[in-house]
Order: C-alpha cells, then structure tokens, then sequence
C-alpha cells in the first residue's frame, strides 16, 4: 500500500505543477496571442497591392483593368528519373571500387618494399574486400532494378 500512496501524492503534485505553469502570465499571454490569431483575418492595404497583378476588386477606381503581367518566369529543372539516379549511383560505386582495387595494389607494393608485415597486409586486405563485396552487392541490385525498369546495365 505505500507504493500506491507514494505514487498518489506524486502524481497529485505533478498535476499540481502543470495547473500552476498554466496560471503564469507568459503562459496566459501566450494562450490568448494564438486566439487572437486563429480569430484574426488580415486584410491588405491597397498601397501594398500590386497594381498590375492586383484583382479587380482591390484596384481603385481610376486605373485600368490590364491582364496579370509575367515578370519572371521561375523553370525549375526536371525531377531526375529513378533510372537516371541508379545509372549515377551505379557510376559511383564502380569509380569507390576501383579506388579501392587500387589501394590493394598499393597494399602489395608496400608488403614488396617491407614497409608492411604481412599480417598487417592481410588484416587491412581483408577490410577492403569487405567493402568490395558490398559495393558489388548494391552493384547487382541496381543492374536487377534496371533491368525491371526496361534499361539494363550492361
């Protein structure tokens, strides 16, 4: 029974608490600011409106009705295709897979030299083939999603 009663008073003191930030002033000013916005319409002033795109009701009386006037002309560039973004992708790893064929060369090169002991040679081998086997795994999907889209990758 003393943990229920202990759990009793601390939820009564937590409700206490939320009841008594809901009292403080910057809460209350708060409160009221968002019900004055959700009540609130703002009109424009007509010195603000844009004469030459501005509808007919907001014009005043002596200037004349013209059609809306194109300034500028915002083309944003076409959306990529998704088999234009696997061809991207796939060019990427291809150029991360040789990068990495390339430092296993170099690898073998510095095992010749004696720079590295071959222990070390095969641990970081190692660590490079792992890399190698998942870039070619992301390979072999996205030529199967090419393939399925009707533009193989040969």
């Amino acid at each position: 029974m003393g943990l229920i009663s202990k759990l009793k008073t601390f939820f009564r003191k937590l409700f206490r608490k939320s009841e008594e930030r809901e009292q403080t002033p910057l809460t209350q000013c708060s409160k009221q600011l968002v019900n004055q916005a959700q009540t609130t319409t703002v009109k424009p002033k007509v010195s603000e409106v844009n004469v030459e795109t501005a509808p007919p009701s907001l014009k005043t009386e002596s200037s004349e009705v013209k059609p809306p006037v194109i300034t500028s002309l915002k083309i944003e560039p076409e959306a990529k295709t998704e088999i234009q973004l696997l061809y991207e992708e796939y060019e990427r790893l291809n150029k991360e897979k040789e990068s990495i064929r390339r430092e296993i060369e170099e690898l073998d090169k510095r095992l010749a030299v004696g720079d590295l002991k071959p222990a070390e040679r095969d641990r970081l081998f190692r660590e490079k083939m792992v890399k190698v086997v998942g870039i070619a795994q992301r390979i072999l999907e996205i030529k199967g999603r090419c393939a399925e889209l009707g533009k193989p990758i040969e």
